[in-house]
């Protein structure tokens, strides 16, 4: 299942200033269906497990966003698929493509989305032709770092060859292969368990060898989170989510249910960043998520498993507002880098006031009883989830800060 494009993504992709095996940008958009056939096909053709994106309205010398306001030769999601129908793919399996219009720099840009797949490689069996231009039967192509493979040749020897490995899923380790397989939720099915520790399970309709299994954790784990502190019921209950293959636990990550069980998500990562005012000179925490790992597909997951009310979309926005998303590791270490010069220089947009600190003072007492030090607590969440919608405003801005 692709992941929803998003604004943010884009953005970082520009700011690396070059084009790369997963991305590539567009000026304008394709006046010859040949050429979006051809591009399409290298793209869907990668030996990587990433979703890929041809952005349009972006000049491919210079990075500049130029938009597509005035580009006659738009196209939407079912103006490819129409195209994409007609010609005769092997096996009749078809890349999985979407288009999505995004606003950056105040234009319009166009993103092409081509779904990973491990039905590669994807090839014609029969010539498609528009004008000039000729994608030939039988020719495979595939992106290779940031070039395509040209039109009237395949791709090399070693492409075809992990091509074909992806297909038949022998580049992967069985950890490897169950993670893969969570990009298909659909394919997992939802189980009771009769097992005492085990709450539920879902099993992998391909392989029920593959499990993911959900406990609650009962050790002693605070109740409220930053994270948690926008819901309406603000307490939280903690889970532990264990990747099976054959009953043996691969993986294991936390989970939440938030506002009163009425969504499931995965605990965010915690990290730290420095933070000197008047009142404290402790770090606190922010928290991320990384599109691309383990918990970055497991929040796709179960987000999709459990955005089946409105209440659960709502919480699931106001959880978004107090957590950064990231797309990779590249990409967060590059915040990490830059996090404490911006808190820095952001002290007192950062600090809360008295009359905030009190009234989330207030919120804490009528959940949580003891000899706490409420304001203390209350003004370090109010700092993170400020951290967090600061971050989230601008984030290409405070990666190159």
């Amino acid at each position: 299942m692709s992941r929803a494009i998003d604004s943010k993504r884009i953005q970082e992709l520009l700011e690396t200033n070059r084009e790369g095996d997963f991305w590539d940008f567009k000026e304008f958009w394709y006046k010859n269906k040949a050429d979006l056939v051809g591009d399409i096909l290298n793209f869907a053709n990668t030996q990587h497990h990433l979703d890929c994106y041809i952005i349009i309205g972006v000049e491919d010398a210079t990075f500049k966003v130029i938009g597509t306001q005035d580009d006659d030769n738009r196209k939407n999601t079912q103006n490819i698929i129409d195209i994409l129908r007609k010609i005769k793919f092997e096996g009749g399996r078809i890349p999985n493509v979407r288009v999505s219009t995004l606003k950056i720099e105040q234009k319009p840009i166009d993103v092409i989305t081509i779904s990973d797949s491990n039905q590669v490689p994807f090839y014609l069996t029969d010539q498609y032709k528009d004008g000039k231009v000729t994608i030939p039967a039988g020719v495979i192509y595939s992106r290779i770092e940031d070039t395509n493979t040209s039109k009237n040749q395949s791709t090399n020897s070693n492409s075809m060859e992990a091509l074909w490995k992806k297909r038949l899923q022998l580049d992967l380790t069985p950890g490897q292969k169950l993670i893969s397989s969570l990009k298909n939720p659909n394919k997992w099915i939802y189980q009771e368990s009769s097992e005492v520790n085990i709450e539920y399970y879902y099993y992998y309709q391909d392989d029920p060898t593959y499990q993911i299994r959900i406990k609650q954790d009962l050790d002693d784990i605070s109740k409220i989170m930053p994270f948690s502190f926008l819901q309406t019921d603000i307490s939280i209950t903690w889970y532990i989510i264990d990747l099976v293959i054959s009953g043996t636990k691969i993986f294991d990550v936390q989970g939440v249910s938030l506002d009163g069980g009425r969504y499931f998500t995965i605990a965010p990562e915690p990290k730290f960043v420095e933070f000197i005012n008047n009142y404290q000179s402790d770090p606190v925490k922010y928290y991320v998520l990384v599109n691309q790992s383990i918990k970055g597909f497991l929040y796709t997951f179960f987000k999709l498993k459990s955005l089946d009310s409105s209440e659960a979309r709502m919480a699931d926005d106001k959880f978004l507002q107090n957590i950064i998303v990231i797309e990779n590791e590249e990409v967060l270490h590059r915040l990490e880098n830059n996090l404490n010069r911006v808190v820095e220089a952001s002290m007192d947009l950062l600090t809360p006031n008295e009359i905030e600190i009190e009234s989330a003072s207030r919120e804490l007492k009528s959940k949580e009883s003891g000899d706490l030090l409420y304001d203390k607590w209350a003004e370090q969440i109010l700092i993170t989830n400020n951290i967090a919608e600061m971050v989230n405003k601008n984030i290409t801005k405070y990666l190159n800060f």
